[in-house]
């Protein structure tokens, strides 16, 4: 997996650069994140002499250059072929997706936690609607149009408790499969601890 190695150490020199970022400065940057890597390591890596790097230092560097970790991986747009496996060539961009877990994850759970991702926002931006159309009905003057308004809310109103019940369920399959449920927004903390329709003890 030595040309594993020499992407990321491509990467990190890309992401420095463009952030015009010394080799003291990522070093310092990492540092204040809660890991040492010296200068000497970093020049050492982008000059392809250290043959290995380690989960946490790709992770602190990621966060240093402010790029996600994957994309230190997969240089997705940059070339047109990585090293996925030993001796498994794939593109960046199907590399990334399999590594984030968007293709090829047969516990599902990715595409669990992502329902549930969607299903909060569909909460919030019904609420906010909801909101919005409460604050147009209660200063519009025009009778005519503050109706339209009150209707308008009503509708939103009427589509949250759906929308609720199905981040319910999303969360109630998480338990029934041992997974624990994100937090939840302070908007939405009336769902946080429910399970099964029902606050938990």
């Amino acid at each position: 997996m030595a040309q594993l190695v020499d992407v990321i150490a491509s990467q990190v020199r890309h992401y420095r650069k463009e952030r015009k970022m010394s080799a003291q400065r990522l070093a310092d940057a990492c540092e204040e994140i809660g890991l040492t890597v010296p200068r000497s390591v970093l020049t050492n890596l982008e000059n392809g002499r250290r043959p290995a790097l380690s989960v946490a230092e790709l992770l602190v560097l990621a966060r240093a250059l402010q790029v996600p970790p994957s994309l230190l991986l997969f240089p997705v747009g940059r070339v047109d072929r990585v090293e996925v496996l030993p001796d498994v060539i794939a593109d960046p961009w199907v590399a990334m997706r399999w590594f984030d877990g968007q293709e090829g994850d047969s516990t599902g759970i990715v595409e669990l936690f992502t329902d549930h991702e969607t299903a909060v926002q569909e909460v919030l931006a019904l609420k906010a609607e909801e909101f919005q159309y409460l604050q147009r009905s209660t200063e519009e003057q025009d009778e005519e149009k503050r109706a339209v308004w009150e209707q308008a809310r009503k509708r939103a109103s009427k589509s949250v408790p759906f929308a609720e019940g199905t981040l319910r369920k999303i969360r109630d399959d998480m338990r029934e499969r041992d997974l624990q449920p994100p937090h939840l927004p302070p908007q939405l903390k009336h769902l946080q601890g429910e399970a099964n329709g029902s606050p938990e003890e």
